[in-house]
């Protein structure tokens, strides 16, 4: 398997809040742009928090365990 050209580096936080604020401000340290995978409510708030970062990448990662509505998965 051939890697990418550019390859990115991905902060994964498909729940957390708090740790979402985190991993969007080690975004803002990093000199090479990243890719932030979170849920999808986060994104509205990310994109105003940070609008500095012009190629900001948010991938929606709603999982069955990461609402509120979520069943026992056992």
């Amino acid at each position: 398997m051939k890697s990418a050209e550019n390859p990115r580096r991905v902060f994964f936080e498909p729940w957390s809040l708090g740790d979402v604020v985190i991993a969007a401000a080690a975004l803002r340290e990093l000199a090479e742009p990243a890719i932030l995978a979170c849920h999808s409510m986060w994104h509205p708030l990310l994109r105003v928090a940070l609008a500095e970062i012009p190629d900001l990448e948010l991938v929606a990662v709603d999982l069955p365990y990461t609402t509120r509505r979520r069943g026992n998965p056992f």
